[in-house]
């Protein structure tokens, strides 16, 4: 059965070729190799996920819900400008796009270990391992309580509102921001809220140093992250996973004869670290196994928030 009509022009050749296609494969025939790009409704222009099976250019049947236009350059010696392919009729209406699905335990790692909790957990580390740090002889004093709410506010419940909204105004499809280019104004609007959280608590005599140089580090791994973002994806669970490495590594070298007091245990900084570790490379195996990062964009994400962790380390101390 076929669905749609696909309709080959070209601003001064006119009708090139046509072809038909159906919903299980895009296939588009006659057009020669060279980079192709999907335009979403309204203005947003993203990369489609292509591939080339026996000669044929296969688009994935996900992104045809969204297909409006399929921009094509030839080559200079065929055709020097920009070729469109147009859908010019739909014979029966398209389902739903399909909701991507994957291990159930990778979905609940994701969101445990989401990058906007990782500020409030390094947080209560820290306050567990010395809370002298923070001026209180527990960790449920009055004044600390209030700070770690406001930092779950700030770093975690508003940027998550806002994303809620921005996916109910159909600005990004879902809260994990799979697409690329939906990134760019969620990734402002948390750069804005960090530098802001950065900015008003750095010099409160209640913050340890060592905590603002942690947020520092995570507004300059988000700041990196935000430029990578425009050339390729990068892994944000694995940037904040690898802050968190970096921080506990600190930590271990600055106190390194403390330890996480839980009950009448403590747990040693060292084993900590490892503990740590393995969380992150469990975290790395679930946005992999939910196939939302290729390899490198998860170990580029860890590099990020391990060096940036160290060089804002650099700049307090």
């Amino acid at each position: 059965m076929i669905d749609f009509q696909l309709v080959v022009q070209h601003r001064a050749a006119g009708v090139l070729t046509s072809t038909n296609f159906n919903l299980d494969a895009l296939e588009v025939h006659n057009l020669r190799n060279g980079p192709l790009f999907l335009y979403n409704c309204p203005c947003t222009c993203v990369r489609a996920p292509l591939k080339t099976v026996d000669g044929k250019i296969v688009v994935a049947r996900s992104t045809i819900s969204t297909l409006l236009f399929i921009i094509y350059r030839l080559p200079t010696t065929t055709l020097p400008a920009t070729s469109y392919l147009r859908i010019m009729e739909i014979s029966t209406p398209m389902p739903p796009p399909e909701a991507k699905t994957g291990p159930v335990w990778a979905m609940i790692i994701s969101g445990l270990f989401h990058p906007l909790l990782i500020a409030s957990y390094m947080f209560m580390l820290l306050l567990a391992i010395n809370p002298f740090l923070f001026g209180s002889n527990d960790m449920i004093g009055g004044q600390v309580m209030v700070t770690l709410i406001m930092m779950i506010l700030y770093t975690f419940v508003i940027p998550l509102i806002s994303v809620l909204i921005m996916v109910a105004l159909n600005m990004v499809n879902s809260v994990m921001l799979e697409d690329r280019m939906q990134r760019i104004g969620p990734l402002l609007l948390v750069m804005v809220l960090y530098f802001w959280v950065y900015y008003n608590l750095h010099s409160r005599p209640d913050i340890p140093t060592i905590y603002s140089s942690f947020l520092l580090g995570v507004v300059m791994a988000l700041s990196l992250a935000f430029v990578i973002n425009v050339a390729d994806k990068i892994s944000l669970h694995t940037v904040g996973m690898g802050g968190l490495t970096g921080m506990v590594m600190i930590c271990l070298a600055l106190f390194g004869g403390s330890g996480l007091s839980i009950g009448s245990y403590t747990l040693s900084l060292g084993l900590l670290l490892i503990i740590v570790v393995l969380l992150a490379g469990l975290v790395g195996s679930a946005r992999f196994s939910l196939s939302a990062h290729t390899k490198m964009q998860i170990y580029m994400g860890y590099v990020v928030g391990f060096l940036t962790q160290f060089v804002a380390h650099l700049l307090y101390f």
